[in-house]
């Protein structure tokens, strides 16, 4: 699964990335990483096309550390 993340949200790319005008490559390099200044660049139709893809955000992780192997109660997950 390619997953890109845009304004918080988590996109499956994983089948559009074919379907890309210019071919895969720019979706490959995004995996994984912060794709809201990328995304701002293109139109709203492709925008649009984003939307369709989301499966989720992103939810913050505690900026303080948990000690030694204790579980965090709120854990950094993709929802």
């Amino acid at each position: 699964i390619i997953r890109q993340s845009l304004n918080g949200g988590v996109f499956d790319a994983t089948l559009f990335m074919h379907e890309h005008p210019v071919g895969p490559m720019p979706i490959l390099r995004g995996a994984g990483r912060d794709n809201t200044d990328d995304m701002a660049m293109h139109s709203g139709a492709a925008q649009e096309i984003w939307q369709k893809l989301k499966i989720g955000h992103l939810k913050a992780c505690p900026k303080r550390g948990f000690g030694y192997f204790v579980p965090p109660k709120e854990k950094c997950v993709i929802m």
